[in-house]
């Protein structure tokens, strides 16, 4: 079911918002709250209501269990924190199985982007790290929630044709 295409409006501004929202937790903290995934999984549900329940609706279910599946052995080696394995799952609610892996790809780009100006910016400011925000703080992990949000909201965008 293609939530990011059919959502009224409203629903998507609330999308955005909320990645907006996860992303500027895990630059601040390096941590996603929990509250906000939960949000922006119960709007995808409400958003597949108000779009009408079909049998589609099985694939994005999938898409959120194969990402939590996917997700979990990335956790356990340290390479994802759990709140961007949680926010991968419900922002991958919303996409169909080819908008999915659309999805992935723009996440792992913008990944790949975020981690050389992360390591750039610690370099830049490695003597005065002390009390940084999250990015920049030396020995911090990479904010992998914010490029979980760009790569999703550039997917969102251009599937809704804003971009």
């Amino acid at each position: 079911m293609d939530l990011i295409g059919e959502a009224p409006r409203w629903a998507a501004i609330f999308f955005f918002v909320l990645l907006a929202l996860a992303a500027a937790e895990d630059g601040w903290r390096l941590r996603i709250a929990n509250r906000t995934v939960l949000a922006l999984l119960l709007l995808g549900l409400l958003a597949a209501f108000l779009v009408g329940l079909d049998l589609s609706l099985w694939q994005n279910f999938a898409i959120l269990i194969g990402l939590l599946i996917l997700g979990t052995p990335l956790h356990s080696m340290g390479w994802m924190g759990g709140g961007d394995v949680k926010l991968l799952a419900a922002t991958g609610f919303w996409f169909t199985p080819t908008g999915a892996l659309h999805m992935l790809i723009a996440v792992l780009i913008a990944g790949g982007l975020l981690t050389v100006l992360v390591m750039g910016l610690r370099m830049a400011f490695s003597r005065t790290g002390e009390g940084a925000i999250g990015v920049i703080r030396k020995g911090g992990g990479i904010p992998y929630g914010i490029a979980i949000a760009v790569g999703a909201a550039g997917m969102a965008l251009s599937l809704r044709g804003l971009w």
